[in-house]
């Protein structure tokens, strides 16, 4: 006796991409918070360094990024996009609450896919088709994670991708492909190119270095960055320092000297400088902030 196959469906062999559609995106994530707003009601600017959903479980905010406005309400989400500054004004009422999911997206090169996409809808605050089964997917992913238990980042990650077909339209997402091509050559450069730059972290930035590492040309690897990227290498390059500064700055007790020298500033000023350059407020300011108030 035998089984008879009454169906089948053939899953894809994995491979490596050669586009910028989303079959390869995945989410690192960062921290999750659960966030409420204990302040004036005033509308305020920040800059965050990585992608943040933000679910609103009670209350309202006008939010802004990128030209776009919209309330934010129970039962409504954004998509905040790193390192473009986004303004939030709670409105008069219930205590502005929210769920907040910090992550990045692998490969790298699929952010500007990400990023494009997310705002093609022409819309910043949109409506969650289920928003019980995404604070249960984060619920239980938080919990898992802090037990160190397997699968708790996998929910994260369901979550997250819960929101994102919400937000995205279906045909929006088959058409990112054609949209945002990406060359095999082009993925391989810039993926190899951010490994050493993460490699070197504790040193200044040496672009030129990279290119004979790489064994590249400038012209290439600016070429494809500010193609692929939107931005040019050093400044890519620079944004993943000032991600780790401010992970350091906020979560650890290193001095503002030490902080410099592990990630290859020439000083604490030149840190101090090129952080509130990202940020609009000095790296101080930001822990001060970070310690007083777990909260936007």
């Amino acid at each position: 006796m035998a089984l008879k196959r009454l169906e089948e469906h053939k899953v894809p062999t994995a491979r490596r991409s050669h586009s910028g559609g989303l079959d390869r995106l995945h989410f690192a994530i960062r921290n999750v918070e659960t966030c409420e707003w204990q302040g004036e009601r005033n509308e305020a600017e920040y800059v965050i360094s990585d992608f943040e959903l933000l679910l609103c479980t009670g209350g309202s905010a006008v939010v802004g990024q990128d030209g776009l406005t919209g309330t934010l309400k129970a039962g409504s989400a954004v998509l905040l996009l790193p390192f473009r500054p986004f303004t939030l004004a709670p409105q008069d009422g219930d205590a502005l609450r929210c769920r907040s999911v910090h992550f990045l997206v692998e490969p790298v090169y699929l952010e500007r896919t990400l990023c494009g996409i997310s705002r093609e809808a022409g819309k910043l605050v949109f409506p969650l088709s289920d928003t019980g089964r995404m604070e249960e997917l984060l619920d239980i992913g938080i919990r898992q994670m802090d037990a160190r238990q397997f699968g708790g980042t996998i929910l994260l990650q369901a979550a997250i991708m819960l929101a994102l077909r919400d937000l995205i339209p279906e045909k929006v997402c088959a058409a990112a492909a054609e949209k945002y091509p990406v060359t095999q050559n082009q993925a391989d450069l810039i993926e190899r190119a951010v490994e050493l730059a993460m490699a070197g972290m504790d040193r200044p930035l040496r672009v030129n270095a990279m290119i004979k590492a790489l064994e590249t040309s400038e012209s290439r690897l600016n070429k494809t960055f500010n193609e692929i990227m939107g931005t040019s290498p050093s400044r890519y390059f620079m944004g993943l320092k000032i991600r780790l500064a401010e992970e350091l700055i906020n979560t650890s007790n290193l001095t503002l000297e030490l902080v410099a020298s592990d990630l290859g500033f020439s000083s604490p000023f030149h840190l101090s400088r090129v952080y509130k350059e990202a940020f609009g407020i000095s790296p101080s300011r930001a822990r001060r902030a970070y310690r007083e108030r777990f909260t936007k």
